[in-house]
């Protein structure tokens, strides 16, 4: 029986993700890790950066809303689709 939990896939634009590349603070990746795993989510800087600069048809939901909640706290910033 697997144990692990399966994290909820979204779609994201290609936009957004280079709109918080555009905006992230230096340390980014490392914050949002920190910050999940702080939050009972054990998700390394390898997966974090993956998720942040990787085109694929769907997107790990805890990491993508993190980031927007952090981008929008740090850098003042939020991403407004067309």
């Amino acid at each position: 029986m697997d144990k692990t939990v399966k994290p909820t896939l979204i779609e994201v634009e290609g936009n957004e993700l280079q709109f918080i590349r555009k905006h992230a603070p230096k340390a980014f990746v490392r914050i949002v890790s920190d910050a999940l795993t702080k939050d009972g989510h054990k998700i390394d800087r390898v997966t974090v950066h993956r998720e942040l600069h990787t085109i694929k048809d769907s997107y790990d939901s805890r990491i993508i809303s993190k980031s927007r909640e952090l981008l929008k706290i740090l850098a003042h910033a939020e991403y407004a689709s067309e």
